[in-house]
């Protein structure tokens, strides 16, 4: 009888180990671009976007390998770093002014270990980088070792940090992301300008309209001051003092009202 429920309780320990095991096998990270993946267990989303760098330098930028090799690395936005090091990831120095590329950041391709999640960088030339994204909560400063190519053209680095935990670290888009650029100072002063032009062209012609039963061109608000304006023009540049503009602009503001 006890051999018996041995035996049974030896086939349930069986078979819950392997649904555990295929679950791990199953489990993966599904790449949303360079900077994050979605884990389809449902647990979250790793993003390493806030690790990065956006101005086309390293967050990591001399890091050595066991065999005395520098390299530079940066999460989620690519770097230039000289040499064949364009819109890269990963690099390798060569000099202070030439790197190598080992892998380009567009290139990127996540997976899960089953315990942790990777992401692997090819680059132009056909070589690899394999970044190990190491969940630990502790590391909220990142922390990057690189253990060298321990494969021909496959450089291998682990990289502790917290935002390798799913939904940890929030998202940080490029400046320039997708189709909608950062706007400028100028774009918002010329934005600003146009749209009160716009509404003052509106409210003067509505006005007009309604009070003073204009029509035609002078349906336009303070149409006499923009009609003689060619003049004021040619007035400043003519005698280039400021008296005589300021007192014509008073003249034209009194017609104007």
């Amino acid at each position: 009888m006890s051999r018996s429920m041995l035996s049974w309780r030896q086939v349930v320990l069986a078979l819950v180990l392997y649904s555990m095991l295929s679950g791990c096998r199953g489990a993966d990270c599904v790449g949303k671009g360079p900077c994050r993946c979605e884990m389809n267990d449902g647990t979250g989303t790793v993003d390493i976007s806030s690790l990065g760098n956006k101005d086309k330098t390293a967050r990591f930028p001399d890091e050595y390998s066991y065999d005395g090799i520098s390299y530079a690395y940066n999460p989620c936005f690519p770097i230039s770093k000289g040499g064949t090091c364009e819109k890269s990831a990963a690099c390798q120095k060569e000099s202070d002014t030439s790197y190598t590329d080992m892998g380009q950041q567009d290139s990127a391709v996540w997976t899960y270990t089953g315990y942790y999640p990777q992401v692997t960088y090819t680059s132009t030339s056909g070589r690899q980088t394999e970044i190990l994204l190491i969940c630990d909560p502790s590391f909220v400063n990142p922390q990057l070792t690189v253990i060298g190519e321990l494969e021909p053209n496959k450089l291998s680095m682990n990289l502790w940090t917290n935002c390798a935990c799913p939904n940890t670290c929030e998202r940080v888009d490029p400046i320039n992301s997708g189709s909608s650029a950062a706007l400028t100072a100028g774009s918002v002063m010329l934005i600003i300008f146009f749209s009160c032009l716009l509404t003052y062209l509106v409210i003067g012609i509505l006005y007009n309209y309604n009070k003073k039963k204009a029509t035609g061109k002078e349906l336009l608000p303070n149409y006499t001051f923009w009609a003689t304006l060619p003049g004021l023009i040619k007035v400043l540049n003519k005698h280039k003092g400021e008296t005589l503009v300021i007192l014509y602009l008073v003249r034209i503001c009194q017609l104007t009202i």
